[in-house]
């Protein structure tokens, strides 16, 4: 029996991996996961189900922020319109009365690397994957601003096959890349994403 088990169930996951690779959950369903368990994971951001109005081909997921800084740092920092194949995903981003966030006034004479730094500072201050934010002004070619992230992976259900759990795994600072901005004040300010590293011995770790 134990044969004729594995010979039924490898015969299951080769038409899968032939004919779609492995069966995963709709790509739609997945963003909103990863969104959930990435931005969502903060204590001041609630991250809704995904949903369609009625008579719109769109799919819209709201992000609420607990309060009116947070949304409006959120209305900023989050990339809001998503593509995947002719899929469209709509991120809107709500303050806590439930009304489109606005985005927060800047403070003038703090400079657009500042003030792009607060709002990350605001979005993911709290967020349990969230380290440290490097500010990088002596380094030729490099972003203005390097986001790290814990050396964390984000897991979630994504009903795939490839997986013992059916979950996907993912480095938690390619997730929150995904779904922020890379550019800001028309390019003058630029974002990269690291993740944070172990303790190096000797003189091959950065200062």
């Amino acid at each position: 029996m134990k044969t004729v088990g594995r010979v039924a169930f490898g015969v299951v996951i080769s038409a899968l991996v032939i004919g779609q690779v492995w069966a995963l959950s709709p790509p739609e369903y997945t963003l909103q996961k990863r969104l959930l368990k990435s931005i969502g994971a903060g204590p001041c951001v609630h991250v809704g189900n995904i949903y369609q109005n009625q008579g719109s081909d769109d799919y819209f997921i709201d992000v609420k922020g607990c309060s009116a800084a947070i949304a409006g740092s959120l209305s900023i920092v989050l990339k809001r319109d998503h593509r995947i194949g002719n899929l469209h995903i709509i991120i809107r981003v709500l303050g806590p009365d439930g009304n489109e966030a606005l985005p927060v006034e800047e403070a003038a004479d703090k400079g657009p690397v500042v003030n792009i730094r607060k709002h990350f500072t605001n979005v993911l201050g709290a967020n349990p994957y969230f380290s440290t934010i490097h500010r990088m002004e002596d380094t030729p070619m490099a972003p203005d601003l390097f986001i790290e992230m814990k050396k964390d992976v984000i897991q979630y259900w994504n009903d795939d096959l490839s997986d013992y759990y059916s979950n996907a795994n993912e480095v938690a600072a390619t997730v929150f890349r995904d779904f922020c901005k890379s550019a800001f004040v028309d390019g003058k300010v630029d974002i990269g994403w690291t993740t944070a590293q172990d303790a190096v011995k000797g003189n091959h770790q950065k200062h």
